[in-house]
Formats: C-alpha cells, sequence, structure tokens
C-alpha cells in the first residue's frame, strides 16, 4: 500500500521536504502523518496543513508526492531505502546526501539533484538544473556513489568532483560538465556544452558532441573497450537507448586534464548517429 501526499495549489515559497522519507512516513498511521511538521519559510507547519493524506491500495511500498511538489526543496535528502515518487516537478536539492533506495521524478528538478549522494538512484524524467552529483558547500565529497538518470537535459557542471558513480543526461548539458572529476562515468547523448572533463584527474565522460575541448586534453587514439558495450547494455536494460552507431565505437577520443594527472577520458561520437 502507497502512502499519498498530494499538496495543496497556491503555495508560493519553499517547503523544506527532508523529512518526507519513505522509511519514516510508510511505518506511521495516517494521523501520526498528518502532525508531522515541516519548515515553511521561518515558521514550521503540519503536513495536514500542506497536503491531503491518503493511502493508495496499489499493492506497492511506495511514498508519492503530488500537486504543489514544484516547491518541495531536498525532497530524499539522507534518504537510505525504499521507493519515493514524485508526480510533477521537484525544486533543489533532491536526493541530496541519498546512500540508498530510489527517487523518480516525473517532471524536472531544480539545481543540485544527487549532492554528495553515495548509493541509490535517481531518475528524472525531465531536465535538471546546474550542478547535477555535485559537492554540498561545507562538504567533504561531491557525489561519490549510486546513479543519476536525467532524459531531458541539464545545467553547467553536471558531475563536478565526481568521485564514483555514473550520471546519465539524455538530452544536452551545459558547460564544464565533469569539471575536476576524480573517478566515475558521464554520459550526455546530446551535445555538452564547453570545456568538458576540465580539471579532471580520472573517469569517463562520453558524449555525442561537445563544445570547445578543455586545453588540457589531447587526442588519442580512439579505443572500443569491453567496459562501453558492458555499459552500454546495462542503460538499455534501464531503458537508456542510445543512437545505434554508437555500439561501433566512438568517433574521437581524447585525454587528458594534462594540467592535472590526466588520466581521463572524453569519447565523442560525433559522426555514428
Amino acid at each position: 500500500m502507497s502512502l499519498r501526499l498530494a499538496f495543496h495549489p497556491g503555495w508560493t515559497g519553499p517547503v523544506d521536504a527532508s523529512g518526507l522519507l519513505p522509511e519514516k512516513l510508510l511505518e506511521m498511521e495516517i494521523p501520526a502523518v498528518r502532525r508531522v511538521r515541516l519548515p515553511v519559510g521561518r515558521e514550521g507547519m503540519e503536513l495536514g496543513e500542506l497536503c491531503g493524506v491518503e493511502d493508495v491500495p496499489d499493492g506497492r511500498q511506495e511514498l508519492v508526492l503530488a500537486g504543489q511538489t514544484g516547491a518541495l526543496n531536498r525532497i530524499g535528502r539522507a534518504m537510505t531505502c525504499g521507493s519515493l515518487a514524485v508526480d510533477g516537478d521537484a525544486g533543489h536539492l533532491v536526493g541530496m546526501e541519498m546512500s540508498g533506495g530510489n527517487i523518480t521524478v516525473s517532471g524536472s528538478v531544480g539545481n543540485d539533484p544527487g549532492a554528495s549522494m553515495t548509493g541509490g538512484t535517481i531518475r528524472v524524467l525531465g531536465s535538471a538544473g546546474n550542478h547535477a552529483g555535485g559537492r554540498l558547500l561545507g562538504r567533504k565529497y561531491a557525489m561519490s556513489g549510486g546513479e543519476i538518470f536525467i532524459l531531458g537535459s541539464a545545467g553547467t557542471e553536471t558531475g563536478c568532483e565526481l568521485r564514483r558513480g555514473v550520471i546519465v543526461v539524455g538530452g544536452d548539458c551545459g558547460p564544464r560538465a565533469g569539471c575536476q572529476m576524480r573517478a566515475g562515468t558521464i554520459l550526455v547523448r546530446g551535445t555538452a556544452g564547453d570545456y568538458p572533463g576540465m580539471g579532471m584527474r580520472r573517469g569517463s565522460l562520453l558524449a555525442g558532441k561537445c563544445g570547445l575541448p578543455a586545453p588540457g586534453f589531447t587526442e588519442s587514439r580512439a579505443a572500443e573497450l569491453e567496459w562501453l558495450r558492458l555499459f552500454f547494455r546495462y542503460l538499455s536494460r534501464q531503458g537508456i537507448i542510445l543512437p545505434q552507431g554508437w555500439a561501433a565505437g566512438c568517433s574521437r577520443r581524447m585525454v587528458g586534464d594534462f594540467t592535472e594527472l590526466g588520466r581521463g577520458e572524453l569519447y565523442l561520437y560525433e559522426n555514428t548517429e
């Protein structure tokens, strides 16, 4: 049985939704859920004032957020397990610091989805703002595990300082994707902006096309590696369909950034559509 929270329309100020976690709310009775307080502006309000609360007999164990969800920030913060679905858009910092579980957003999300996450999966059916998988202010690391699938476009510095994990963007993304990467994999099905991988030490960044390459990269032999074939098969099982030509190998491979350690890879599939 799922728990559905349908937020009332008309809210314009941000709501801190950190307390809305499936591992917490699904164990509570409905009256207790309605009494849960969320920070709204400088004050707090009970869930019963913000949304309707109901059990849905669908045979699943899932927390569903619906209605006026675009004002909800920090959805799934520090989530460890379970399933959370957002029926609509979401605000900033979706899945920040999460270590497990699954978050699905049917619309678009704001900035910093998956910031400093260590595990779990975030799936955004729309687009995302800037700094997906980035590092929270005051935290030591950016994303260091887990997966982020963005089926639309993404903003600037996607995967900045990525240490481990996978970020997939189904459309285009802004400049400096994968900047200062330490490890992990980023795939941009469309066009990455200028300077992808700038300052990266290790890791792999794959893109259909890119803008200006970072000056610390140099051309290298185009390699078709077994891990790429396995990676593409895995993405196919996740519903990420790549252009058929990608399976034949990339058209251009660059290595860098030699202003850093220089063990990063940039794969471009410019002529393989």
